[in-house]
C-alpha cells in the first residue's frame, strides 16, 4: 500500500487532536476474529455492495437519493428517542420525538426534513450511548460478519434498527426495501471508503480506532472530558 499522502497525515493529526483520543483504550480482545470478519465484510463490500452503491449513485439523482436516505433514517429515529430517554435527558428526548413526528407527517414519512428547519435537529442518540453512560463504556470492540463494527453495548441498537422498520411500516414493508436501505446508506459512504483504503497503513486498525473515537464523541455529545487531551500533550 502506498505511503500516506498529505491529506491522510492531516486526517490522522485531526483525529489525534480530538478530545478523548488519548484515553480511549484499545478494547480489542477478539482482534484475530475481528480481522477475519473485517476481511469478509470488505470482500462482500468490494464485490457486491459497493458496486451496487456506485451504480445507485450514478443513476439516482442526488435530491432523490438524499430523500431516500432521509426516509430510512427517519425510520430509525425511535432508537434515538429511546437512547435519550434511557439517559434521562428530557430535552433531547423531546427534540428527537418532535423530529420524528414532524418528519413522519409534514415530511411525508421522512422524505423531507421540516424538523431541522423548525429547530428540531438530530440529537444522534442511541441505546448504546445510554448503556455507556450507565458505566458500560469499556465493553470489547467486535466486528460481526455482514453487520460490521460495534461494541457489546451497540448490539441492542443493531437488533432494534433491524426489527423496527417492518413494525413501523406494517404491510407496506417489503424485503427489497432492506436492500435499498443498505445500498442508499453505502452510497453515502463512498467518499470515506476511498480515504480509508487509500490513506490507512492498516485499514483494520484505522477503522477500529476511528469507530471507537466516534462512539466516544457521541457518548459525550461531541464534548468529551478535556483531561484526555491534556494526557496526550503530557506524552510530548
Amino acid at each position: 500500500m502506498r505511503p500516506w499522502s498529505r491529506l491522510g497525515c492531516l486526517l490522522a493529526l485531526c483525529l489525534l487532536s480530538l478530545p478523548g483520543w488519548a484515553d480511549e483504550p484499545v478494547r480489542d480482545p477478539f482482534e484475530a476474529f475481528n480481522r477475519r470478519a473485517f476481511a469478509l465484510n470488505n470482500a462482500l463490500d468490494r464485490h457486491l455492495i459497493r458496486p451496487a452503491a456506485v451504480i445507485y449513485q450514478d443513476v439516482v439523482p442526488d435530491p432523490l437519493a438524499q430523500a431516500i436516505y432521509r426516509f430510512f433514517d427517519n425510520l430509525a429515529e425511535p432508537v434515538s428517542i429511546t437512547g435519550a430517554l434511557l439517559q434521562g435527558s428530557p430535552e433531547r428526548t423531546l427534540t428527537a420525538s418532535g423530529r420524528f413526528i414532524l418528519n413522519s407527517t409534514l415530511g411525508l414519512g421522512g422524505f423531507f426534513d421540516p424538523a431541522t428547519a423548525i429547530g428540531f435537529v438530530d440529537v444522534d442518540e442511541d441505546i448504546g450511548q445510554a448503556l455507556d453512560s450507565w458505566g458500560l463504556d469499556n465493553t470489547p470492540y467486535v466486528v460481526l460478519p455482514f453487520w460490521g463494527p460495534g461494541t457489546f453495548t451497540t448490539l441492542p441498537d443493531r437488533l432494534f434498527v433491524w426489527w423496527l422498520p417492518p413494525q413501523l411500516m406494517g404491510p407496506y414493508w417489503y424485503a427489497p426495501l432492506r436492500v435499498v436501505d443498505t445500498v442508499s446508506y453505502r452510497a453515502s459512504l463512498l467518499g470515506a471508503t476511498n480515504l480509508l483504503e487509500g490513506e490507512a497503513l492498516d485499514p483494520y486498525t484505522f477503522a477500529r480506532d476511528s469507530y471507537l473515537q466516534r462512539r466516544r464523541q457521541l457518548r459525550y455529545n461531541g464534548a468529551p472530558p478535556p483531561e484526555a487531551l491534556d494526557a496526550l500533550l503530557d506524552d510530548f
